[in-house]
This record gives structure tokens, sequence and C-alpha cells, in this order.
């Protein structure tokens, strides 16, 4: 009997690894729920969050102080509220959390631009509210120029719109949810469109000239590394090509990660903006025309990720320019502490540029520089602590991620205590701001506030509180949930099973039409080896530190010869290929793979004397431990290789193909078990 396949796969099932005390499992998913509860049903604004409140809620902020009408989609609000929400649902199972979200991501469709993008904050009250807090608190924040201004556009700015954007991705994934999806399709439309030909992307778009101070064009424009605005958005894409299976952003991506190539000056440094001209340009009045340490190391190490993802070497040529660059401009003497870089260099004479300031206010203010490093902002350090060892060693392919260290009882317990009978937890010395009165007058020049986060009491910049005044604060809660959801996620289970007769809520992506084909134990999941595949947006084995996967499948005779069985890949470049290579005389021998994507590393187990008869039931079992990797066959090794490898990060699984859909497999899959131990698999039915 045979059923299509709609949606299939798979069960997460399996044994606790290690003791998780029930008790304090208990006592943990209690908090978090109660502290949920009362963000979602005493704060929020129709699932959204701003970053602070006073605890009678008569004043809240964001980046600057907000109305009561509005809420921030900028990270520390209500895009790092819905993530949160959905890995508490991923930890915990509870349906809630998840339904949360979505009310969580109704609220940013709702504050969606027709565009397809967002602005940093979205108010309830419509667009006549939002010129007025522009007018107002926006235009008299000193330091804060990219509020002084109603764009009326949207912006990649601290990954506003991407990060939005990513988060539906998160969501719709889970469940398929169409109205998301619909969302979803428009912020990719939008993140398309406002890429430049050459690959780069601007701040904020739809693109608007009508803004410019002191005869500068609109900086908002120009070719934006800042806050990771290009990198961001290729990152996106790349999660959307691979989960939704869109190849047709492959030569978006590809042009994104040119750019960063373009961009480069021959003497191997990055500007943090450029113009129309890809002449190096400054941007807010305290960000000269410059080049940047610490934007050019970024970029460099991008370029080796970029490498990984590829496997096009032309990123890695221009990466000694850079670090020669960055070793060229390295602080001289013993006077500047733990800073190895100024923050801007003059392109000029390669010597290092500083910023200041005079005045009180917005209206009675202005930024300057020279060569002093004397009386430096409080609010953009102008020097920088690069690892520059760090970027040396990763081009050697010497250096490996670091991993977070596990979460202990002693770590949750005092997060646990602190909560109070409302549910709260409540944080001291936030950034706050003064409240608008009016427009600048102290017009006097000083030096008073040449160091300070905020100028007189017009000035409406954000600032630390130091009093002992408590706050309800958003990204306490964020923080306290991620302790809490990592501690419960530490405790993995020791083994994970995918089987065709239980069904996933979140259906995976489906290629062609797989068959489901038998009943109970025996049922399998049969492939036509053209079009047929499963794309997961998940990698089971994420974080462990030792792994088998072992696979029940049938390869039939008249399959391709290459055939990925299964394919994961992390955000690291790691991979994993396990497949059947097909003979003419009817028969099949195992190649496995495994790549470190870090350092480049990789190791291919496969014997060719070896024959198995196809058109029958094995087992092909793939382990490692973090330095060494075996293959088996029905139990019986078949090969050992060296290799080292990290624990997998978040990524995607590919059943039947390859994850960019080539060498599909002809036959079927009863079973996939993952361990969480290099294990010699025994031979079991």
């Amino acid at each position: 009997m045979k059923k299509s396949l709609c949606f299939i796969l798979c069960l997460f099932c399996g044994l606790s690894l290690f003791a998780q005390p029930p008790q304090l499992t208990r006592k943990t998913k209690t908090v978090m729920k109660a502290a949920t509860r009362y963000m979602m049903d005493s704060i929020s604004l129709n699932g959204g969050f701003v970053w602070y409140y006073l605890p009678d809620k008569s004043r809240r902020w964001g980046e600057m102080e907000a109305y009561p009408s509005m809420i921030w989609v900028q990270d520390g609000g209500t895009v790092s509220v819905g993530n949160v929400l959905l890995d508490a649902h991923a930890a915990t199972n509870d349906e809630d959390y998840y339904h949360w979200a979505r009310q969580s991501a109704l609220t940013l469709i709702d504050g969606q631009s027709p565009n397809g993008g967002w602005n940093y904050m979205i108010d309830l009250n419509g667009e006549t509210s939002l010129k007025q807090w522009y007018a107002t608190i926006g235009k008299n924040g000193w330091r804060l120029e990219e509020f002084q201004h109603f764009y009326g556009n949207d912006t990649f700015d601290d990954d506003v719109t991407s990060g939005a954007a990513r988060f539906l991705l998160r969501l719709y994934l889970l469940k398929k949810d169409s109205l998301i999806k619909a969302a979803l399709d428009k912020a990719i439309h939008f993140i398309c469109i406002s890429q430049y030909p050459n690959g780069g992307w601007p701040q904020r778009f739809p693109l608007r000239y009508d803004f410019s101070k002191n005869g500068k064009p609109d900086y908002t424009s120009f070719h934006t590394f800042n806050d990771d605005v290009i990198w961001e958005n290729i990152s996106f894409l790349i999660r959307c090509r691979d989960a939704l299976g869109d190849t047709s952003l492959n030569a978006r991506i590809r042009k994104g990660m040119d750019f960063y190539l373009l961009s480069q000056k021959p003497i191997g440094a990055w500007g943090q903006q450029y113009d129309s001209n890809l002449h190096v340009a400054g941007a807010r009045s305290y960000e000269p025309a410059a080049y940047l340490p610490r934007t050019t190391f970024q970029n460099a190490l991008l370029l080796l990720r970029f490498y990984r993802i590829t496997g096009d070497k032309k990123y890695l040529q221009t990466v000694p320019n850079a670090i020669q660059w960055l070793e060229n401009t390295r602080l001289k003497g013993n006077s500047h502490g733990r800073f190895t870089h100024p923050l801007f260099i003059d392109t000029l004479t390669q010597k290092p540029l500083y910023v200041h300031r005079r005045g009180s206010n917005v209206v009675h203010g202005n930024y300057y520089t020279d060569s002093s490093d004397q009386r430096l902002l409080a609010h953009m350090s102008g020097k920088s602590s690069l690892p520059l060892e760090t970027l040396k060693a990763a081009f050697q392919q010497a250096s490996h991620p670091t991993r977070e260290r596990n979460i202990s009882d002693d770590d949750i317990r005092p997060i646990l205590s602190s909560i109070d009978s409302k549910g709260r937890w409540l944080d001291q010395h936030v950034m706050i701001s003064h409240p608008y009165i009016g427009d600048g007058v102290e017009a006097a020049p000083t030096e008073r506030y040449a160091s300070t986060f905020v100028g007189d009491d017009t000035d409406t910049s954000p600032f630390r509180d130091t009093t002992d005044q408590q706050y309800i604060s958003t990204p306490l809660y964020v923080r306290n949930m991620q302790s809490l959801i990592g501690f419960l996620q530490q405790y993995k289970p020791k083994r994970i099973v995918w089987t065709p007769q239980h069904l996933l809520r979140s259906k995976p992506l489906t290629l062609g039409r797989p068959i489901l084909k038998g009943f109970g134990p025996g049922r399998s999941v049969e492939f036509n080896g053209l079009e047929d595949g499963l794309i997961l947006p998940a990698i089971p084995f994420q974080n462990w530190p030792a792994t088998t996967i072992e696979l029940t499948f049938r390869p039939d005779r008249d399959g391709s010869k290459e055939p990925r069985i299964l394919h994961a890949e992390d955000e690291d470049g790691n991979r994993v290929t396990l497949e059947a290579r097909l003979t003419k005389d009817g028969h099949w021998y195992p190649d496995v793979f495994l790549k470190n994507g870090i350092t480049g590393e990789r190791l291919t187990l496969m014997d060719s004397s070896l024959r198995y008869r196809t058109n029958a039931w094995y087992k092909l079992a793939l382990s490692w431990d973090g330095t060494n990797m075996q293959c088996f066959v029905n139990g019986q090794q078949t090969g050992e290789g060296q290799i080292s490898i990290y624990p997998f990060t978040s990524g995607n699984t590919a059943l039947g193909m390859r994850l960019n859909r080539v060498n599909p497999f002809k036959g079927s899959i009863r079973r996939i078990r993952f361990y969480r131990s290099a294990r010699y698999p025994k031979n079991r039915s």
C-alpha cells in the first residue's frame, strides 16, 4: 500500500543522557512560564516590546524614550523576545510559547512597511504620531542622528529588517503558516530589490536624498558595512536558500560576498561606508570618511567565512593585505592600555583620527576630529582592541570556534530566586533619557559634555541611570530566559530517532513526491532518484561533542552512481554526508565524508573494494568523537581516520539528495538514529 508523502518526518524521541534534577527542571519551567506570562499579559503591547519600563509603566524606552503606543523592532525589543520564545518552545515543547511568538510576529507584520522592511520602531497610533515623535524626542537626541529625521523608509541598521525577517523565517518553518509566509516573502523581496547591482546594500531603503547636514549628502544611501548591514543580509539570504530551497538567491549571495573584494582598498583596508563611486565616505557627524581597523578586521574574518561557505579561494587572496595593514596601524607606545588600534585612520596620511565634541545639545553643539587622543567621546570609543593573532591563526587554518560552557545549577539558582511574586525580573542602572522639554537653548561654548553620554537637560540621548531606581527590563528577561533555556537544553537526549511513521508537526520542505510505504516498524520513505527529497531546517546533533549517525536504508540498483542519502551542513561550514556508490554490476560500497568548516580539513572514508548487493536493507553508520572518525556497514567497521571536528552549530539536513538538490538517491530510508556518542553500532533489527 502506498501513500503520498504530503508531509513527513520526524518525531524526536529518546532517553536522557544525564540525570537532570527533576525538581530543578520543574522549577525552571515554572519560572520561565511565569515570567513570560507576565511579560506578554502585563507589559507587551499586542505582543510587542520596548527595552525598559518604569514599574508603573509611566515611562518606557527603546534606544530613546518611547510613546506608550510604540514597540521597538531593534535588537533588545520585540524580535529578541520573539526569538527567545521560539527557543523556549524548542526546549520545552510547550505550545504556549509558539502562540506567544506568533502574537509578537503578527504585531511586527502589522508594522511592516508596504515595501517589506521595518523601521527601528513601530507606532501603533500611526504615522502622524510617529512623525510627532521624530519632531520632538528624536530631533533632540544629540548623538543619535539616525533618529533626528523621519525618513519614511526602512532600515538595515542594527539588524532591524534582517533580524525581523529571520524571526519570521524561524516561525514559518515551524508550522508553515501561510500568513507568516506572505510577510516573509515580502521581506525577502525587499532585501533583494534593495541590493545594489555591485552587491552592496544601503543603510536605508527606498533611497532618500532629501536630507543633508552641512551640505553633505544623506549617508543612508551609502554602501554600508556599519553594524554588519551587508553581512546580515547575505546571511539571511543564505538561510532562505537553504531552508526554503530557493536557489535563485545564489547570485545575490555571491554578489554580496564579492562586494567585500570590490570595496577593499589595495592597501588592505575597508571604510565603514562607500558612496556611489565607491569612495570611502563618512556618515554621522562623528563618523568621518576614514579607514576603520575594526571593520577591516571583521571583513577579513568574513572573507575566510565566505571561503568556507563557497570553497572559492579568491576570498583568501586579499586577507594577507588586511593583516599587514592592521599590523602597520597598531597603536605605538604603552599609553593606550588594552587598546590595539585607533577607531579611525585618515585615508591620506594613514594616521589616527580622533573625534571630539563641544557644546551642550543638538542645537548648540558639534563634533570635530583631530590627532589628539584626549577627552574622547563616551558614547563611541576612539580606540579598539582587536585580537589580530586570532585573525592570523584563522588564516593559517589553525583556529577553532569556542563553545559556550555548560550552565550549572549554581548559575540558574540566582535567576530562579530573583523573580518576584508578579513574575518580574527587575533591573537597575539601565539606559534611560531625559524627558522631552523642548529644543536646546544653552548656546555658551563648553567642554563640559565632551566625554559624557548626554548633553544638557534638553538632550534626549540615552545615558545610564546610576540611582537605585528599578526597571522592568526586556533585555534582562531575554538574558535570563536564555540561561534557563540553556540549562534545559544541555540535557540533550542520548538518542534521537527519525522515523517516517511519526509526523513532525513542523513539516519539512518536501521536494518531488517521496512515497510512504509499508506499516509499523517496516514503514519507509521511498525516493525516486530524480527530484524527491526532504530538507529539514535543523541538525539533530547540534552542539554534540561526539556523534554517531546510523542510517537504515535500501539502495535501488538503477539509481545514480553517487547518491547522497543524508547531507547536513551548519553555519560554520561543517559538513557530513552519507552516500552509497553504485557499481555497474549492481552492488554498492560506502562513502562517508566529514569536513571541518573552520579549518577546511576534510576526510573521506571510502573503500571501493567492498561490495554489497543493491535492493536489500543495510545499516550504514558514521561516528566521530572530535578527533577520530569511523564508518560501519551492518556493525562491521569499513574505515577509520583522523580529523579534528568541533560540534556542529545550527544548520540544515537533507535526505534523499544534497542540500543544493543534486546527487539524488533512489531507494528507501526506514530509520535514522542519532547518538550523542561515538559508539560501535551493532547490527540491530
